[in-house]
């Protein structure tokens, strides 16, 4: 996540940070990226949807 934050990409549009995770380690979202509140609940939900979740 931290390399996220560091490194400006043209798919950042389609990121979702974890607040739980921004707060686990500390990290500050001054990027201004999009955030959910907890990814776990959010992949659950596009699981629900239909969407696969591959971890990279």
């Amino acid at each position: 996540m931290a390399a996220a934050l560091a490194t400006p990409d043209e798919t950042d549009p389609l990121l979702r940070l974890c607040r739980n995770s921004l707060a686990a380690q500390g990290l500050d979202n001054s990027a201004g990226l999009a955030e959910v509140e907890a990814a776990v609940v959010t992949l659950a939900e596009r699981q629900a949807e239909g969407w696969a979740y591959i971890r990279a």
